[in-house]
């Protein structure tokens, strides 16, 4: 899905608004930190980026090890996300740093080479090499597991700094990484069936409320002889009868 999100055929957007925020971060941080040590950065940035691949698989096993019962949320969180993002890809497509900036390089193709694939690279728009582990890590501090909370925050820092650093995301895909977690556990706090049960309540009061109540057209003026009891009534038409009668006589 994540593939085709492009082909929607929405206006592709660049780095003006990282520039109107931040200037040209990557660009500055590879012209003045990459040259002290080539190697070991190339080395790190492939590192750091591959190991998002297998690392939330690995967090999701410890998970059905330690809490079993728990994996089904652990993984409603999982999927929430990646249908939240694939909506921002469609609506957002953006081009990452080394396709928009020059003088940007891709620092972790330097390494892989050919090997480096991408089935969208205008999938950029919220960084999801950030925003998994930060959700990970969320639904941990939810959990109230916070160890794992702990490390995956860490690792969720360390991502984030890797990919603004390589030219793959920008800093503001890394800032809406942390909003796509932060509404994601939001979301999962609302007590949806307590909502549900509160709205049923109060249809169901209403609705209580208001039988046994006659229809009465509006606009219409009430006759005035409701309120004469009906014996008074009664004898009024005996009385206008025989009137009546003597009339004719």
């Amino acid at each position: 899905m994540r593939g085709f999100a492009d082909d929607v055929g929405l206006p592709v957007h660049s780095s003006e608004l990282e520039q109107g925020l931040f200037g040209s971060p990557t660009l500055r941080l590879q012209q003045n930190i990459y040259p002290l040590w080539p190697w070991f950065f190339q080395w790190a940035s492939v590192i750091v980026h591959v190991s998002w691949f297998p690392v939330p698989w690995l967090v999701a096993l410890f998970v059905s090890w330690r809490r079993p019962e728990r994996i089904g949320s652990f993984f409603r969180w999982w999927i929430a996300l990646h249908a939240g993002v694939l909506v921002a890809f469609v609506l957002f497509p953006l081009e990452p740093p080394w396709m928009a900036e020059p003088g940007v390089t891709r620092v972790i193709a330097l390494k892989l080479g050919e090997r480096m694939t991408d089935s969208n690279a205008l999938a950029a728009m919220p960084s999801l090499h950030v925003a998994l582990p930060l959700t990970i890590a969320a639904w941990f501090y939810r959990e109230r597991w916070t160890v794992p909370a702990s490390v995956m925050l860490l690792y969720s820092g360390l991502v984030a700094s890797e990919v603004v650093f390589s030219g793959e995301h920008y800093v503001i895909d890394v800032i809406g990484a942390l909003a796509a977690a932060g509404l994601i556990y939001l979301v999962a706090s609302v007590d949806a069936r307590g909502l549900f049960s509160a709205l049923w309540g109060l249809a169901s009061k209403q609705s209580v409320s208001g039988e046994g109540k006659a229809y009465e057209p509006t606009g219409l003026s009430e006759p005035a002889f409701r309120s004469v009891p009906a014996s008074t009534r009664m004898a009024h038409k005996v009385v206008s009868r025989v009137g009546a009668s003597r009339g004719d006589s």
